[in-house]
């Protein structure tokens, strides 16, 4: 099965009728849960649509049916390819499924929003972030975050209110409500913003280039959530205008801005710090280390009570990691990131006290699906740790595997919510999430950090000062 014969069909039929058939699709399949397609094949299928299709008299009218069996074809082309193959191992077929599925079930809050504002706003760096994103879009950033806010809410008043249903259009009262807070420049700037207009706008988002790979990506179409489609604005599946809420500022500043990744590291470090503070732990951070310690060349950002190590991050899983999972592809990715960080939590464990026992976190910006680091080991840490520490004179057991854990910011604010709601510590938190991970008992064992939190230490919200004082940016709720 190959993409030429799915594109062939594709382009046999004109782009309006086929564009209908889609987003008709994926209308209904958000409205009934009984149908069972898998959403993101879907989504790739609909780039394609619009990548490759056009109005021709020379073209056929697409059916519900022909829709039905293009679906067919996507779903054959990724069988026959077995990009998730559990023979190469169970686990990294499980990692490649979490990275193709798991961020559409990350929910989103008001606690979505105010963490933008703290990251992008109320942190100051070197690099003025809200003046370049002005720049090239045209919108303040708060004002941004505000109507992304709005958009996500409308999308999602058919919850509570009785009798109503689903809607992926953008209808007349989309425009009341936001028309009512936003000067209509700006609504017309965020909405050109998020729109797929013609094949252009998809095309320049593509971040991997073979087809069968594209079916695990579909989470880059964020950027772009919305389609222009016989005059009318399409929201193409609500987990995209989510995923655009939660990361959209980030994944388009990255994508533009040289200066961003750097200026995005430090304030990330500085968030973290914030978070530290409202716990009230002890905690030294990097600046304190290098001057208790001036023997140390590779120091830790924080070091949290007496025995946990902390590193901060600001990095996403590349799609070709997430997809391709092997132990070269994994090194290049991690080389300078997560591979550094547990070189320093190493070096920095060995000269503080090697007697007794370290653990290590590694806070990324978004979910690597690492895990714990026991799997990490596994998959690409041994080889460049094990040389490291036998070039260094290093003691591994110091801070072994399996005391390393890998958690996205939104996991950090759980953390620091249940210590400073009395709940529990970091380090109890911390040993139960890897003991999780090392149950024998399949019903028990964890893939990742988030999961124990999740089960053993909920919380009804993050609620933390800090962001507290960002909801203030926040309009009144529509």
């Amino acid at each position: 099965m190959t993409f030429d014969l799915i594109k062939n069909k594709i382009e046999g039929y004109s782009r309006d009728s086929i564009l209908d058939q889609c987003l008709l699709m994926l209308i209904e399949i958000q409205k009934d849960s009984t149908k069972k397609f898998a959403f993101w094949n879907q989504l790739i299928l609909l780039k394609w649509i619009l990548t490759f299709s056009v109005n021709s008299p020379l073209r056929k009218m697409a059916t519900s049916q022909d829709m039905d069996e293009l679906i067919v074809l996507v779903e054959k082309m990724e069988s026959d390819h077995k990009v998730i193959d559990f023979s190469k191992g169970i686990m990294r077929g499980i990692r490649i499924i979490a990275f193709q599925q798991f961020w559409a079930q990350d929910s989103v809050t008001e606690y979505t929003f105010e963490r933008q504002l703290v990251l992008f706003r109320s942190i100051n760096g070197r690099f003025d972030i809200g003046e370049d994103f002005h720049k090239r879009t045209k919108l303040n950033l708060v004002t941004f975050i505000n109507l992304a806010y709005t958009s996500y809410l409308y999308s999602i008043f058919y919850k509570i209110k009785p009798g109503s249903e689903y809607s992926s259009i953008l209808k007349r009262d989309y425009f009341d409500l936001v028309e009512a807070y936003f000067i209509k420049e700006d609504v017309i700037h965020f909405l050109d913003l998020l729109t797929i207009k013609n094949k252009h706008d998809v095309s320049n988002l593509h971040r991997m280039t073979n087809e069968v790979y594209q079916l695990y990506d579909a989470s880059f179409l964020a950027l772009k959530p919305l389609v222009l489609h016989r005059n009318v604005l399409f929201v193409t599946h609500r987990t995209l205008l989510e995923e655009c809420a939660r990361h959209f500022i980030y994944n388009y500043m990255k994508l533009h801005c040289k200066k961003f990744p750097e200026e995005f590291g430090l304030r990330m470090e500085k968030y973290i710090a914030l978070g530290l503070q409202e716990s009230g732990i002890t905690f030294r951070t990097e600046t304190m280390l290098k001057s208790d310690y001036p023997s140390l060349t590779k120091v830790s950002d924080f070091l949290v009570g007496g025995n946990i190590l902390v590193e901060s991050k600001a990095i996403e899983l590349h799609p070709r990691s997430g997809i391709l999972r092997n132990e070269s592809v994994l090194y290049n990715e991690f080389q300078d990131s997560v591979i550094k960080s547990y070189k320093q939590i190493l070096a920095t464990a060995n000269t503080i006290n090697k007697n007794i026992e370290w653990f290590g976190v590694v806070i990324t910006y978004k979910d690597l699906y690492c895990g714990f680091g026991y799997d990490a080991w596994e998959e690409f840490l041994k080889e460049p740790i094990t040389s490291f520490c036998a070039d260094n004179d290093l003691i591994l057991s110091v801070v072994p595997p399996e005391n390393i854990c890998f958690i996205n910011l939104n996991d950090w604010d759980v953390l620091v919510q249940n210590v400073k709601n009395g709940i529990s510590t970091f380090q109890e938190m911390i040993t139960h999430a890897i003991e999780m991970n090392r149950a024998d008992n399949p019903n028990e064992k964890i893939l990742l950090f988030e999961q124990c939190l999740r089960m053993k230490f909920p919380i009804n919200q993050i609620s933390l000062d800090f962001l507290k004082e960002a909801n203030r940016l926040l309009i009144n709720r529509p």
